[in-house]
């Protein structure tokens, strides 16, 4: 017999959609998450990317890759927060955010998030 358990929300991977919006922002996170190397090209690409979401006012949060589910610059996800979320992202309770990966460390992650 398989009984089903409720586990205690510890993540925010089952709320994602793929960020499939081709505004600046997401070409250019696009472009990031699928290279190959890391070069001066990439890091102008990077740099670019976060100028373009200080403009659209994203907040800056660092966190574990393992609780947002991504983890390589560049990778971004679409997500709809919960009303009960606390923590970096409760400003944005009951709305579709985009978070984005910009800067790796050995086990954090910084993230940057705004509305869509």
């Amino acid at each position: 017999m398989i009984v089903a358990v409720k586990m205690p929300k510890k993540h925010l991977t089952k709320c994602y959609k793929n960020d499939d919006y081709l505004d600046q922002i997401g070409i250019i996170a696009r472009h990031l998450s699928k290279r190959n190397h890391w070069g001066a090209r990439e890091q102008k690409l990077k740099d670019e990317l976060i100028k373009k979401l200080e403009e659209q006012k994203y907040s800056f949060f660092v966190g574990d890759p393992y609780r947002y589910g991504i983890s390589q610059i560049g990778a971004s996800a679409i997500v709809t927060i919960p009303e009960t979320q606390r923590g970096h992202l409760k400003p944005f309770r009951g709305e579709r955010i985009r978070i984005v990966c910009v800067h790796t460390g050995r086990y954090k992650r910084g993230y940057m998030a705004g509305l869509l």
